[in-house]
């Protein structure tokens, strides 16, 4: 789900050995997942509800709190829902933190931070940034990704905008070196948008030009449609 594989391989993956597997949350998630990449976001919600009450019926697991923290916010940010983002992101950090789980509490912290972001509570998304950056080991490459590329579009809009390249342009090296297209994808698609909040248009564009590559390599047809517009947007502006 979070690698090279492009979503329409993925689906045809799941929909060949899904039935072995019987209810398997996991692969529940996966198919959500990546029925809001196609932009059949109902679905992917009907899923991921269905999911979270059958594993509330067992009481609170890891499961129950990643589902929530990440699956269930990524689909609400897909959809452009972001208030919905962000009550599934602190309830699913609450999750985690009542669990007493540290793995996935760094994760679940960043994912809170960027949905506050896009709902535009600035100061709140960079607290809860910094909280992503200290509960963190650096060894978790989506956490050191996510909490930088948050601080550095909330330090654009701030206008602090050298601080905010050097976190974003660390965000997108640390991508490069996995395997998360989409990560890469939205590391890239970040930079840009602090370019262009920075005054530098044609950066920006040049940095969203290679959020769309990898966009379109995994088959992530909403953030490559998103993206498309936010690039025909900026090259107007830099043609200015």
């Amino acid at each position: 789900s979070f690698g090279t594989t492009p979503v329409s391989e993925l689906m045809v993956w799941l929909d060949e050995h899904e039935h072995d597997r019987g209810r398997d949350h996991f692969f529940r998630a996966y198919r959500a997942w990546s029925l809001a990449k196609l932009g059949r976001f109902e679905e992917a919600r009907a899923i991921l509800a269905e999911a979270r009450r059958e594993l509330e019926d067992r009481g609170s697991t890891v499961l129950l709190a990643n589902i929530t923290a990440f699956e269930s916010v990524g689909v609400e940010l897909l959809a452009g829902d972001p208030t919905a983002a962000v009550e599934f992101g602190a309830d699913g950090f609450r999750l985690h933190e009542e669990l007493g789980d540290q793995t996935f509490l760094p994760g679940a912290a960043a994912g809170l931070a960027n949905a506050l972001y896009a709902l535009d509570r600035l100061d709140e998304a960079d607290a809860w940034a910094r909280r992503a950056l200290e509960l963190g080991a650096r060894d978790d490459a989506w956490n050191e990704m996510l909490w930088r590329q948050v601080r550095a579009k909330v330090q654009a809009r701030r206008g602090e905008h050298a601080g905010a390249e050097r976190l974003a342009r660390e965000a997108v090296a640390i991508a490069d070196e996995t395997e998360m297209l989409d990560a890469q994808g939205d590391a890239y698609a970040d930079l840009g948008e602090v370019l262009a909040l920075g005054g530098r248009p044609q950066d920006g564009a040049g940095a969203l030009q290679q959020a769309l590559v990898r966009y379109e390599r995994k088959g992530n047809v909403v953030m490559a449609e998103r993206t498309r517009h936010l690039l025909s947007a900026l090259r107007d502006a830099a043609a200015t």
